[in-house]
């Protein structure tokens, strides 16, 4: 096993609202570990974006620790996270809602660098370095946002978040607002980054043929719960849980010839201010038996190594 980067241990984020909680997050436990992509799908709603936040310390828990490098974030003084800012660092959906239109790209990038402590001689060194990495031309320094495609963009957003070299990316739905022609040039370069820089990412995403791409290990959420995680091949090909597999039966046929099964899902994701007893899915599961499902919340159960499901039938 790699070594453990980021460790999420019994993470819950409640919201009240009245006299009732919405439960974003719900007893979350993983593990992010080095020089992996580690995949986090699920349906809207879910609390994948939420998470990230949580693990950037943007949002703080309502209970649970999450280390990084054996680190609570959650504890740390102002010196310290800022110091731990350098080493977890974010690219969002919206790359044209990721820059401020009225300064230069220039601009944008190097407010960041000198954030981080680096004068105009390091700055100006360390992004040409990384419009190699990118591979963009130097003249975009000098174009202001408007000038630039959604591609560009987050080509240049994924540079200012290598600008201080962090240990994780989380990238959060990080080709969802592109062509799927862009989305491509994007989801290579995440995997060169990976390749030849060593970058370990948290990528979340709904769109399960890309997480199959580019993913090594895969979170499957539904109303802030895990329901199954392990590698990309046992999550694909020896899937356990009703509501994978029901994600994996509404994905998009890539042959139009090939008969495959329709998607198993029932009815509509319930009122998470009114979460069901028992399994949380229980109320759209095809499986789900009377008396066990609906009463008794099943525990993560493991059933290869690394592979784990939360289903009282596996």
């Amino acid at each position: 096993m790699s070594d453990v980067l980021i460790e999420v241990k019994n993470v819950k984020k409640y919201y009240r609202k009245g006299k009732k909680t919405l439960k974003a997050l719900d007893q979350v436990n993983i593990e992010v570990w080095d020089n992996e992509i580690l995949g986090v799908v699920g349906e809207s709603g879910c609390g994948k974006s939420t998470l990230g936040r949580c693990m950037m310390n943007l949002i703080q828990p309502t209970e649970g620790t999450i280390t990084l490098n054996g680190k609570d974030i959650f504890t740390l003084s102002k010196t310290e996270l800022k110091e731990i800012r350098k080493k977890i660092q974010m690219v969002f959906q919206n790359p044209f809602s990721s820059f401020n239109p009225k300064y230069t790209i220039r601009k944008n990038l190097s407010m960041v660098a000198r954030f981080y402590g680096m004068n105009s001689a390091e700055t100006s060194r360390r992004l040409e370095e990384l419009l190699e990495v990118i591979s963009l031309d130097k003249s975009v320094l000098g174009r202001m946002p408007t000038e630039l495609s959604g591609g560009q963009l987050q080509r240049l957003a994924i540079a200012r978040a290598l600008i201080s070299r962090p240990e994780i990316i989380i990238a959060d739905e990080p080709v969802s607002a592109l062509d799927v022609s862009v989305q491509a040039q994007i989801l290579n370069l995440l995997l060169d980054l990976k390749s030849n820089y060593h970058q370990t990412m948290v990528f979340i995403s709904h769109d399960l043929p890309v997480v199959e791409h580019i993913c090594d290990r895969v979170v499957v959420m539904y109303l802030g719960s895990v329901m199954e995680m392990g590698t990309v091949d046992d999550l694909f090909s020896n899937t356990a849980h009703p509501y994978t597999m029901a994600l994996l039966a509404a994905k998009p046929r890539e042959n139009p010839d090939v008969v495959k099964e329709e998607a198993q899902l029932q009815g509509d994701v319930p009122n998470a201010l009114n979460m069901p007893s028992g399994c949380k899915f229980h109320t759209r599961c095809p499986r789900a038996k009377e008396g066990l499902c609906d009463c008794e919340v099943p525990a993560l159960k493991e059933i290869a190594q690394g592979h784990v499901a939360a289903c009282h039938l596996v």
